[in-house]
């Protein structure tokens, strides 16, 4: 497993190397705007200009390595959306909302989800914040 160091100083001889290769930071003479850039460039430049934010998961073991969680957590919404081409109602968009809310907050805390949709508010809201 790589540290922190290690992983900084590999970023590094990969930005060392594409800039050699690829002349990324190169303006054309004449050209208007910003030059074009191949593949994976803009990668590297976010990677090099925002390291510490990039390899946070490195010393901090609270910050997950990628965002899943959250893409899965607005994937039912876009899948309905795609399907059905929208909702009928604003009101039915958040009960649907809602819904899911409630399912993935449940799944991460290991409770049932049938019981927690089926269960008062109240108690739902006291089960979740204990």
């Amino acid at each position: 497993m790589l540290l922190k160091g290690e992983c900084v100083a590999a970023l590094i001889e990969v930005l060392i190397v594409a800039q050699s290769r690829f002349q990324i930071d190169a303006l054309h003479p004449g050209a208007r705007g910003r030059p074009p850039r191949r593949t994976g460039h803009n990668l590297l430049l976010r990677l090099r200009d925002c390291k510490d934010d990039v390899l946070r998961f490195i010393a901090d073991f609270d910050v997950p390595f990628t965002n899943n969680q959250a893409e899965r957590d607005i994937r039912m919404m876009k899948l309905r959306m795609k399907i059905s081409g929208g909702f009928r109602t604003l009101v039915g968009a958040e009960i649907f909302a809602t819904m899911r809310s409630v399912i993935s907050t449940t799944r991460k805390h290991g409770i049932n989800s049938l019981r927690a949709l089926t269960m008062p508010t109240g108690d739902l809201v006291d089960l979740l914040s204990a």
